[in-house]
């Protein structure tokens, strides 16, 4: 008896710390503080001369579906909201100006779509050329890998979720399947762990290979010649701190005592020695 209090212990933590992690993936999907970054014009071209008070500026920051930005050239802040639109097997974060009460309706999105294709265009006609260009030059990212990210997430609630339920199975039922016993725990909490995973490290791939380069679409960073520094946010570290719940349940399932051996040989056993007595 005190083998199974000391175990379901273990368990109600490890329910607690799925809950959190689950928690934290969701605040990450929902707010839009994955990457953050300020940046100033490489020339002050296209900047007021009448003033010298500094360089025209930017910064801003976004999440997995939005964000929101401000560009100055020294002629005061000019709000902008950012959306992901893609399109043509690639995505961009497409501004709108609020201060001039622009809002992603229908018009303003097919805007975007085909900003998107005539830019993505043209970016693969220039490569096509032989030109050293990059996607983050444009302000593009590869849909496929975006989507895989948003999947690769997504996924690791699911299993948390399937985690909690079977968790608190085990601490107020008596699982006869494997699969829904300490062998089950640990295979979901491990598929939790694998998912995202990969989801933080293709987050962190397209960072470093897209975002640490350029956040800005392609006329912020050609035409207007804005240098941006970026860095991962706190939304970001929210997927890793679900990351790490996932691994500290697996840990704690090892140090509570359950083993992950088949528990259908001690079920026939049982049937064996029932048939025994009865005969």
């Amino acid at each position: 008896m005190a083998g199974d209090s000391h175990k379901k212990t273990f368990l109600i933590l490890t329910v607690f710390i799925s809950i959190t992690a689950v928690a934290l993936t969701v605040a990450a999907f929902s707010t839009d503080n994955w990457v953050k970054f300020t940046g100033s014009k490489s020339n002050n071209t296209g900047c007021d001369k009448n003033k010298t008070d500094g360089d025209c500026t930017t910064n801003g920051r976004f999440g997995l579906f939005r964000g929101d930005n401000e560009i100055n050239y020294n002629l005061g802040n000019r709000d902008r909201i950012s959306k992901v639109i893609c399109t043509n097997g690639w995505c961009s974060y497409y501004n709108v100006r609020t201060d001039l009460g622009e809002t992603f309706d229908t018009d303003m999105t097919e805007a975007g779509i085909k900003y998107i294709k005539n830019i993505s265009s043209v970016y693969t006609q220039t490569k096509d050329k032989g030109v050293d260009v990059h996607d983050w030059e444009y302000g593009l990212f590869g849909f496929g890998y975006w989507v895989t990210i948003l999947v690769m997430l997504s996924l690791g609630i699911v299993w948390g979720l399937v985690t909690i339920s079977f968790t608190v199975f085990n601490i107020f039922g008596k699982p006869i399947e494997t699969i829904t016993g300490p062998l089950g725990l640990y295979l979901w909490n491990l598929l939790g762990l694998i998912f995202m995973l990969i989801g933080v490290i293709l987050f962190a791939v397209l960072f470093q290979t897209n975002f640490a380069e350029n956040v800005l679409p392609q006329n912020d960073y050609q035409y207007h010649t804005f240098r941006t520094k970026a860095s991962l946010d706190y939304s970001f570290y929210f997927t890793v701190g679900s990351l790490v719940g996932f691994l500290l349940n697996l840990l704690l399932l090892m140090f509570s005592g359950y083993s992950m051996r088949c528990a259908c040989t001690q079920e026939a056993n049982k049937g064996i020695d029932n048939g025994i007595i009865l005969y």
